[in-house]
């Protein structure tokens, strides 16, 4: 395991074991319904819980009560490069530019309000939707130096988190691991 839990998803079943629970590899990503491509490598899927913990002079460092502050997801990804329109939709950027898109711009005002999209990520070796992680509401944040090579192929790592969608029921309100039925 990871130093934060790694990058796992679960069977369909129930994993008994540690043994049970299966990586997700390499994924065909797509973000409010356009194709991102495939990632180079694997997928990493990150969940937190946010525990507040009450603990009182008396017992020193152990906790007496807990409250759950909610659940967070991040999840990593390695796009490779295909086309600008891919770049634009994963960096948020204002778009391409030109007659044949040639670049992506950056640099919009400060302060608007982002609204996250579904992200879609399909392990490439699974048939069906069984193991795909849909975040409801995904942001993509980018904070690295781009690109870079690995094989002769650039790669763009984003990290995405996941914001909480209201129109869902309690209990699936940021994401989940499988089928959409």
């Amino acid at each position: 395991m990871g130093a934060y839990g790694g990058p796992y998803a679960w069977t369909r079943a129930q994993a008994d074991t540690i043994g049970d629970i299966q990586g997700i590899g390499e994924c065909e990503i797509t973000f409010d319904g356009v194709d991102l491509g495939l990632t180079k490598g694997g997928t990493e899927v990150q969940i937190l819980d946010g525990i507040h913990r009450t603990k009182i002079d008396k017992y020193g460092d152990s906790p007496v009560r807990a409250a759950n502050r909610g659940t967070n997801v991040m999840v990593r990804t390695y796009l490779i490069e295909h086309d600008y329109d891919m770049l634009a939709e994963a960096m948020q950027s204002s778009g391409t530019r030109g007659t044949v898109p040639d670049r992506v711009t950056f640099g919009g005002a400060g302060g608007d309000e982002i609204t996250g999209k579904e992200l879609r990520c399909h392990p490439r070796n699974v048939q069906g939707g069984d193991w795909d992680v849909i975040v409801y509401a995904a942001v993509p944040e980018l904070d690295s130096a781009i690109p870079y090579k690995i094989d002769g192929e650039k790669i763009y790592p984003v990290q995405w988190f996941g914001m909480i969608d209201e129109s869902r029921t309690d209990g699936d309100l940021l994401f989940r691991i499988g089928n959409d039925s």
